[in-house]
């Protein structure tokens, strides 16, 4: 027996939608992030398995906020 992946029943239960195409995809996921524009990072909660967490993270569980950052620079973002 080989286990595989099918949609059918999630189809069934919430109906099919319009299929996007990869291109279109990402422009409007591109306009999205520039009209939200960079977010602070929120405290994870209730993580289950915090085995292997990465350092940032794990700061997120203990509460910290870490600073925003592209590519390997800090950026400031407003509170």
């Amino acid at each position: 027996m080989y286990a595989y992946s099918d949609h059918r029943k999630a189809e069934r239960v919430f109906g099919t939608k319009a299929h996007t195409l990869l291109q279109e995809g990402l422009k409007r996921m591109a306009s999205w992030a520039l009209r939200v524009g960079i977010q602070r990072a929120k405290p994870f909660e209730g993580v289950e398995v915090s085995r292997n967490l990465p350092p940032s993270w794990r700061n997120l569980l203990s509460g910290g906020h870490p600073r925003p950052t592209q590519w390997g620079r800090a950026l400031d973002v407003a509170e």
